[in-house]
């Protein structure tokens, strides 16, 4: 036998001239079981936990387009009976977006990209009496700059020539 619970909850009000969006997801779930084990019976039960929100926001800021997020997660699992068993995680991350245009070339318009996320998870787990913990982190920075050079001939034998050039920054550690 078991039983389910769960709920979405969404906003998308705006913020002057930026649009934002909230998030909320909750589930629950219980249930139950009876196993052979050996010449006897068990039960066994089970009990899952999670919650998970969202929030991101975007709009224009000092020539740029910039696109805000944070997400986050908590979970929780507990088994009992066959085996005893119970884990735990949280994570939560945010993330950064931002374009412009820099200038104008006779070919089009040279466009400056730049991006970052940065996260933290950790999670749990005890079996036996004997817990495990794990934790990571983690970040990522990126820059691009793409500048148009040719357009594409008027008889299509040569598309558009682009210049592109980036960098990426990435960085984790854990346990």
């Amino acid at each position: 036998a078991g039983r389910t619970f769960g709920a979405t909850l969404s906003f998308n009000p705006a913020l002057g001239d930026w649009t934002t969006s909230l998030g909320v997801n909750g589930r629950a779930q219980a249930d139950c079981s009876t196993a052979r084990r050996g010449a006897g019976m068990v039960d066994s039960r089970r009990r899952l936990r999670n919650l998970a929100l969202t929030a991101s926001a975007g709009g224009e800021l000092a020539g740029w387009s910039v696109r805000l997020g944070v997400d986050g997660q908590l979970s929780e699992a507990v088994l009992s009976g066959v085996s005893d068993t119970a884990s735990a995680s949280r994570s939560i991350a945010a993330s950064l977006g931002a374009d412009r245009r820099l200038l104008d070339l006779p070919a089009g318009p040279v466009q400056a990209n730049l991006s970052g996320r940065a996260s933290r998870t950790v999670s749990t787990v005890e079996t036996g009496g004997k817990e495990t913990r794990r934790d990571g982190d983690t970040a990522d920075l990126q820059f691009g700059l793409a500048a148009p050079l040719a357009r594409a001939s008027p008889d299509k034998r040569l598309g558009d020539v682009v210049l592109s050039l980036g960098a990426i920054r990435r960085q984790a550690s854990g346990t």
